[in-house]
């Protein structure tokens, strides 16, 4: 867990590449919120199997090993306990996500795009 207040949002990003996670976690950092990360689906099921808290955002990387975020994804829907958390997938890949409904922001990342993705999820009234 990344330093931050304790009332700050709680965010997870899911990333296998150490550069772009760590890059990742200091602008969401520096941005005021806390951040979880996990090197890849399944790392990040098990953490959010454990976790006292939920995220309020997951960003996840499409392309890792172990558990890519096309599986993360597929077992996140299945799990009552992790559906609700809004995920935005991180690509390079063009055209996807659209099929499954989620946001997708393209790689590399520009951090103000990332920042205003972030900022509209955290505002966006939770499912009923």
């Amino acid at each position: 867990m990344s330093e931050g207040t304790a009332a700050a949002p709680l965010l997870m990003v899911v990333e296998d590449d150490p550069d772009v996670s760590e890059a990742l976690i200091d602008a969401l950092v520096d941005a005021g919120y806390r951040v979880v990360a996990a090197c890849d689906g399944l790392d990040a099921l098990e953490r959010l199997g454990v976790a006292n808290e939920a995220p309020q955002l997951i960003l996840l990387d499409l392309m890792m090993p172990r558990l890519d975020g096309w599986g993360f994804l597929e077992r996140q829907r299945a799990d009552v306990r992790l559906r609700e958390i809004p995920t935005v997938l991180l690509t390079a890949r063009g055209g996807v996500g659209i099929d499954v409904g989620v946001e997708v922001v393209r790689k590399p990342v520009h951090i103000d795009t990332l920042l205003g993705v972030v900022e509209r999820f955290r505002r966006a009234p939770a499912p009923a």
